[in-house]
């Protein structure tokens, strides 16, 4: 025999605004760590991996680099930097031309996405520590912090 049960009639609405935007937070920082630790075992690379390993990495830093190039293209033009608009024009490159044939062709193509990839990590973070850290001030500098982070 089957047990009736009552659905609540009413319901109540839970602002997910902040749930959602801490959740976001953790997303964010985990893909860039995991980018991070990407970018520097293609850097330290100091033999070849052997081609599977080789491979799989080039795809990770290819998706790196995807995603940090449209990070970089966000930042609004007149604020991205030199490395910034370099590493835009790096990517592009490297996506046209490929690696060179032969087996240092693969492994220079690797650590050159990763160099490329660390450029636009460091441009993305350094755009959004920026805007952290401005106080809307039209035609005034930005209010310089206190100790500990307090207004002055």
């Amino acid at each position: 025999m089957q047990e009736r049960h009552d659905r609540p009639t009413g319901y109540v609405e839970i602002p997910l605004g902040p749930v959602l935007a801490e959740a976001a937070d953790a997303i964010v920082t985990h893909v860039e760590e995991t980018a991070e630790l990407n970018i520097r075992r293609a850097i330290g690379m100091r033999d070849h991996l052997g081609e599977q390993a080789l491979t799989d990495l080039t795809r990770l830093l290819v998706a790196h680099c995807t995603s940090l190039a449209d990070g970089v293209r966000a930042v609004p033009e007149e604020r991205r930097t030199v490395r910034g608009i370099t590493s835009l024009m790096t990517w592009e490159t490297l996506v046209a031309s490929g690696p060179e044939p032969g087996p240092l062709g693969t492994w220079s193509h690797a650590r050159h996405l990763a160099q490329v990839a660390r450029d636009m990590l460091d441009e993305v973070r350094s755009y959004r520590n920026q805007e952290a850290s401005f106080v809307a001030r039209p035609g005034l500098p930005p209010l310089a912090l206190g100790p500990k982070g307090t207004r002055p």
